[in-house]
């Protein structure tokens, strides 16, 4: 009997995780694998290097017989993910595929190759998504938001990713929700969210608390801060409150069950929580920590693949 299953690939501008799924959800460890993203190569280059890659990653499963039922990727924007054309520019990766039908691209490689050919499905999708929107499919499918009907799912690092799922759908434009579901470039203060809540924003308050951001960045703040510094600690219960100021309108409106952070500063959670708590205005909001993004954004292409199946076979 073969064994189906969904290639998963989450792009970034240095390395590609990748996995296969099997059609049951769960992650085949053999295949897991990091490659390097040829983010600074030519056009041909990176299809080339993407396809082969799948071909890698087929080859990497060690039953004899198996067929894939989809691919999908994890894709940096700015990228219109419905039609698969990258609209990323002057962000030092990624450059020689602007306005590039990457999703052509990749399928006209892949019909050249018989060798990928004879193991994909006769209509399987290869599809695109934001990391977050991704983040959140996966966590709320077997993460920290396992059981939840409503999440609002956030990724802090150098920027804010943000998506509210409801029953395992992604929710966007409605119940004063953005219409992407996107938080990053609201009006904050006196620019955007992205310029606040993130690493550029705990640097920013270091800095003007008077802590020298040149040689601390984030990870020795929280350090400091584990130490009982009390300037560091300050700045990250500002932060806390930056954020929870973010997401107070969206908690009310949204009514959420949990809110899920991942990423590299959500592993400061217990020094931010307090002042989080405060910027929402409440302290009854339930809280978790993802405990591997990566894994639940590979999960999250899963889902995305085998929903897009379940809805072509109604």
């Amino acid at each position: 009997m073969a064994t189906n299953y969904v290639l998963a690939f989450d792009v970034g501008g240095t390395s590609i995780q990748a996995g296969v799924i099997s059609e049951t959800g769960e992650v085949m460890q053999e295949t897991l694998a990091v490659y390097d993203a040829l983010a600074h190569g030519t056009k041909d280059e990176i299809i080339t290097h993407m396809v082969d890659l799948i071909e890698q990653q087929m080859d990497s499963i060690t039953q004899t017989e198996h067929s894939c039922l989809g691919i999908g990727y994890a894709f940096p924007g700015p990228f219109d993910y419905q039609r698969g054309i990258s609209l990323i520019r002057g962000l030092n990766k990624f450059e020689s595929l602007y306005q590039v039908d990457v999703r052509q691209a990749i399928q006209t490689e892949i019909s050249q190759r018989d060798s990928i050919r004879s193991r994909l499905h006769s209509n399987y999708p290869l599809m695109f998504e934001n990391d977050a929107r991704l983040f959140a499919l996966g966590e709320t499918f077997q993460g920290k938001g396992r059981g939840y009907q409503r999440a609002i799912c956030l990724t802090l690092g150098t920027g804010l990713g943000s998506a509210f799922v409801e029953q395992g759908m992604l929710i966007r434009g409605e119940r004063g929700i953005p219409e992407q579901g996107w938080v990053y470039d609201m009006p904050f203060k006196e620019s955007i969210v992205d310029d606040y809540v993130s690493r550029r924003g705990i640097l920013r308050l270091a800095s003007s608390a008077g802590i020298d951001t040149s040689v601390n960045d984030v990870k020795e703040i929280a350090q400091l801060a584990t130490q009982g510094d009390a300037v560091a600690l300050f700045v990250m219960a500002e932060f806390g409150m930056w954020l929870g100021t973010v997401l107070r309108p969206f908690v009310e409106s949204f009514q959420p069950d949990v809110l899920i952070f991942g990423g590299q500063i959500a592993r400061s959670y217990p020094l931010f929580a307090t002042g989080l708590q405060q910027g929402i205005g409440r302290d009854d909001v339930v809280c978790e920590v993802a405990t591997d993004v990566n894994a639940s954004t590979l999960l999250g292409v899963y889902r995305m693949v085998t929903s897009w199946r379940t809805s072509k076979t109604r």
